[in-house]
């Protein structure tokens, strides 16, 4: 999900895979982590542009599904025949506390619900972002779980777009 052009969307969706596959070798919440954090240093994008994520990797041998999420770009993991999702990812948006007090730890300032980005007002403090991202204290950490594979009949990624509506 791209914000402020599609530089790094392209650049994540481009360059994930062989990392992710140069990583085999870790469990797939290591491999995934590892994959993105590398992504982040490999963007080099010079003003604001930026991107949220989310990301899945499966090892069938270990039955290990491991769920990465960055900004509002969310992972939802269903059961056959449940009526509510079993697992759920949750948008890193200012409406949390402590998104808030790691903006304002990083540098950055917010108004009206909004990360301030030079002149852009952003809705995450996380995402995968260029120099003017990066210095309004946006971060690229992400969220990594792991689950049972077993325990899932099909995960869901999409970005805030279709959450909206949706939810």
């Amino acid at each position: 999900d791209g914000h402020g052009g599609q530089a790094a969307s392209r650049h994540a969706a481009s360059t994930l895979p062989a990392l992710m596959e140069a990583r085999a070798s870790l469990a797939p919440d290591a491999a995934l982590r590892g994959a993105w954090l590398r992504c982040v240093e490999e963007l080099e994008l010079e003003g604001p542009g930026g991107a949220v994520a989310a990301a899945a990797c499966a090892d069938l041998d270990a039955q290990t599904l491991a769920l990465l999420h960055c900004g509002d770009a969310r992972a939802v993991v269903v059961r056959r025949g449940a009526a509510d999702a079993y697992f759920a990812t949750f948008d890193h948006t200012l409406r949390l506390a402590a998104e808030r007090a790691a903006l304002e730890n990083r540098g950055g300032e917010s108004r009206g619900g909004r990360v301030i980005a030079d002149k852009w007002a952003v809705a995450v403090p996380r995402a995968l972002g260029g120099t003017t991202w990066r210095a309004a204290g946006i971060s690229a950490a992400p969220d990594v779980v792991s689950l049972n594979l077993a325990d899932a009949d099909a995960c869901v990624l999409a970005s805030d777009g279709v959450w909206d509506v949706l939810s």
